[in-house]
């Protein structure tokens, strides 16, 4: 509850370390927190399937790439009144997996709520080019073109500033939810 994780006089530009990362944990929440600094916020990927989680008032903050993430493999989660300033590719992302995983259809990315979370200023850094999103379902590999699926963006809001050129974009092949 209530902690701050921080890389200390270092930019907002090392990509590959994570202010939060969690991967295979089931059944969790987490209650506050910032991530701050860092290469990406609040990390939730991998193969192991992490899922039925919930994340509350929690911020990512300056952060080089993703605010918050579920990928690959994170199912049946919500962020509720998360906010991201300043997160250099995209405010909250769900994407499908990134190369091919043995697990079942099941645990690929689905059924994420984001309610009430906002994102402000994504794109700062200057670091990326081409799509910067505040909210994003994101099809990493066309193995997965119908993942993430039931992703749901409620009463959320892009805040503009920044470099952003969407405020939500899907790129999924298929109708979705989100």
């Amino acid at each position: 509850r209530d902690f701050t994780i921080e890389s200390i006089n270092l930019p907002a530009t090392n990509q590959y370390n994570r202010g939060v990362a969690v991967g295979g944990t089931k059944d969790f929440t987490f209650n506050g927190g910032v991530a701050s600094r860092v290469g990406q916020g609040w990390d939730f990927t991998g193969d192991q399937n992490s899922s039925r989680f919930v994340v509350i008032g929690a911020q990512a903050i300056d952060v080089y790439s993703w605010g918050f993430k579920a990928a690959n493999t994170v199912t049946d989660g919500s962020y509720i009144g998360c906010r991201t300033l300043r997160a250099g590719l995209g405010g909250f992302v769900a994407n499908a997996p990134a190369e091919i995983v043995s697990n079942p259809q099941s645990e690929y990315t689905q059924n994420i709520d984001y309610l009430n979370c906002t994102a402000k200023d994504t794109g700062f850094s200057g670091n990326w080019t081409g799509t910067l999103a505040s909210f994003v379902c994101l099809r990493n590999d066309t193995t997965y073109p119908l993942y993430p699926q039931g992703i749901k963006f409620i009463n959320c809001k892009s805040d503009g500033g920044g470099d952003v050129k969407h405020g939500f974009l899907n790129e999924i092949l298929t109708n979705t939810d989100g």
